[in-house]
């Protein structure tokens, strides 16, 4: 556990906590100022502080959006000021977060939760061919007659002759996902499978209430009880960071995978990397004031949990495997620390 050299005084208890849904234990460590009081906030937000926003994939469309945001005079001065270490970055990197979340959300709507039945192959001969066959139908039915017949009759010939499009499209799929496979192309390949063979039924009403969900969390993580351990050692030798760099932001900007989720600010990873030098001077300023301070920015410490089904009975939150979604700042941060300790002798 990483703790500023500033607050190593504050240090009053270090112990393992209790995670029944997981063998990973978390590290609590617990700081005392007698100056300060300090309350507790519950770890589980209300229903009324959730986001009912739903992030956009990324594309050449929200792109070029975002790249109108990022030139518009009000972003070019916030991110001025940012870069500025005598300036409130975390703020600023706030406020800029802000303005670009409506480019890559939307509202989120709950009327399908599945990809809808759409056949790329039927196309508008095929829907001509159908209308025909549907019309002639109806009008045989109306007015039998032997020429009525015949003619549905050579209707219907024509319209399964087009059966082999399907065939064709269905063995393209096949082709591209191979090929996604032997590449090791992982957004190509879930990519195929979610647009082209999933045909689940829709869900108008998730099966879990989001009230259930809040007191299955706060009953695993209400009452910890933490594991008596060995309090730190003050070390003696704490070295000073220098001022992150351009070339450190470029090198964690490229360690970035493309088509992950983003966290809570529904900033996606392909963000980042579409402009690496506009969020350059932004991240190393940021980063170093938090080396400096040991405080990072408060959307950092909020995650978005993703319940994956497992098994049993889809309606029992414990069958499911929570994944928690943090923001791609918050993860390059990390990533920059993890670097640094590698570094340490």
């Amino acid at each position: 556990m990483l703790v500023s050299s500033q607050m190593l005084d504050l240090v009053n208890e270090f112990s393992i906590g209790d995670r029944p849904d997981s063998d990973h234990l978390p590290l609590i460590l617990k700081l005392y100022n007698p100056n300060t009081h300090l309350t507790y906030n519950n770890r589980i937000p209300d229903l009324d502080s959730f986001q009912h926003s739903k992030r956009l994939r990324w594309s050449p469309s929200v792109f070029e959006e975002v790249k109108q945001i990022l030139m518009l005079p009000t972003l070019i001065d916030l991110r001025q000021k940012a870069s500025l270490p005598s300036n409130d970055t975390g703020e600023l990197f706030k406020q800029i977060i802000t303005r670009i979340q409506p480019a890559v959300t939307k509202s989120k709507s709950h009327t399908n939760r599945y990809f809808p039945n759409f056949k790329p192959w039927f196309d508008k001969y095929c829907q001509a061919k159908k209308k025909q066959v549907c019309f002639q139908t109806r009008f045989t039915r109306l007015h039998f007659s032997e020429v009525a017949v015949s003619k549905l009759q050579k209707l219907k010939r024509e319209y399964n002759l087009l059966k082999h499009k399907k065939s064709l499209y269905i063995t393209s799929i096949w082709q591209h996902l191979g090929r996604a496979a032997l590449q090791g192309n992982q957004g190509e390949f879930w990519n195929i499978i979610h647009n082209n063979l999933f045909n689940r039924p829709s869900l108008s009403i998730p099966p879990i209430l989001p009230e259930t969900w809040i007191m299955h969390f706060q009953t695993i993580f209400g009452n910890l009880s933490p594991i008596s351990y060995t309090s730190p050692t003050r070390p003696t030798d704490c070295p000073i960071w220098a001022p992150v760099t351009g070339p450190e932001i470029d090198n964690l900007l490229a360690s970035l995978r493309s088509g992950k989720a983003p966290g809570q600010d529904r900033i996606p990873p392909d963000l980042y990397q579409a402009f690496p030098s506009w969020w350059r001077p932004i991240l190393a300023t940021l980063f170093t004031k938090i080396n400096k301070s040991g405080c990072i920015p408060s959307g950092w410490k909020t995650s978005t949990v993703v319940p994956i089904f497992k098994k049993g009975d889809p309606a029992i939150p414990t069958n499911y495997r929570p994944i928690s979604l943090l923001d791609v700042a918050a993860k390059l941060y990390g990533r920059y620390l993890l670097n640094k300790l590698s570094e340490w002798e």
